[in-house]
């Protein structure tokens, strides 16, 4: 009875494990106002938003940490980085003393970015902190001024960020960030200033904000080019967004028909070991007897 229950378990992993991976994204935005700023869900193909949840402080950078799942948060007024639970929205401060500003998170060595902007010092940095043990490094001056939004590419495992004139550039060595490519000025292109910005891998594209009047809306940006699309106002009362973050989450799928050919391969394994256990019980019952 026990070797049944193991093989109909063994069956039933089986065809789970080989059931398609569903693959969803979901983009969120942090409000460009003073304290309490709220979170916004944003269509991604039509740049609406709609309000989530208020949250408690001065909103601005945004990022998303797929493996702890939490977004994190930045608020320049207090200089302290907060991690927000994205089912009830609670904020729990990590760490401060930094001018924290624009964020981006890469998954690939647990690290978040950090702008950290002192306009009256006239000092402008990136920081990483590393995700596990919030320890800070300060990566130095990109010399693109004030930093308005930071975005990590995951396919091409890059740092993107945007300065003063909203130059768009490539930081191409994080141990020298003045080893960067400038690809394109966002202002010339009539969007005002862009203020927040994400990768998005199913479009394989950045998507971003303009913040300015009348240009309140999202932006689609090619990496290569820095070539920035209109795709729709925000609405919302003319809402702009000071941080952007994808969720991107992957679940396999409920529904699944597997092919015939491995139910037939099932069935037949499963017709073999019915028949074995009952051979067992007779010889069992013979010796009894």
């Amino acid at each position: 009875m026990i070797k049944q229950s193991i093989f109909r378990v063994f069956c039933a992993g089986l065809l789970a494990s080989l059931a398609p991976l569903v693959h969803s994204s979901q983009l969120i935005g942090i409000e460009f106002t003073v304290a309490p700023t709220s979170l916004y869900d944003i269509d991604a193909s039509t740049g609406a938003a709609t309000t989530l949840a208020p949250i408690p402080f001065f909103g601005s950078g945004l990022a998303y940490d797929p493996g702890r799942r939490i977004y994190y948060a930045s608020d320049p007024a207090l200089d302290i980085l907060y991690a927000i639970d994205p089912v009830t929205y609670g904020a729990t401060r990590l760490v401060g003393g930094f001018n924290f500003g624009a964020l981006a998170y890469d998954a690939f060595t647990d690290t978040l970015y950090a702008a950290a902007n002192d306009s009256p010092r006239g000092v402008f940095e990136i920081l990483a902190v590393d995700a596990a043990t919030l320890d800070i490094r300060n990566l130095g001056n990109p010399s693109i001024g004030f930093i308005n939004a930071l975005g990590f590419d995951t396919d091409e495992r890059a740092l993107y960020g945007i300065g003063v004139g909203d130059d768009f550039v490539r930081f191409d060595d994080l141990s020298n960030l003045n080893a960067k490519t400038r690809i394109s000025e966002l202002r010339s292109q009539g969007f005002g200033l862009v203020a927040a910005l994400t990768y998005d891998p199913d479009g394989e594209r950045f998507l971003a904000s303009a913040t300015n009047q009348p240009f309140r809306s999202l932006l689609s940006i090619d990496p290569r080019s820095g070539t920035a699309e209109p795709i729709g106002p925000h609405g919302q009362g003319n809402v702009s967004f000071r941080g952007l973050a994808m969720v991107v989450s992957e679940s396999r799928s409920p529904v699944f028909e597997p092919p015939s050919h491995l139910l037939v391969i099932l069935g037949l394994l499963g017709l073999g070991h019915a028949r074995r256990c009952r051979r067992r019980a007779r010889a069992r019952t013979n010796l009894a007897h």
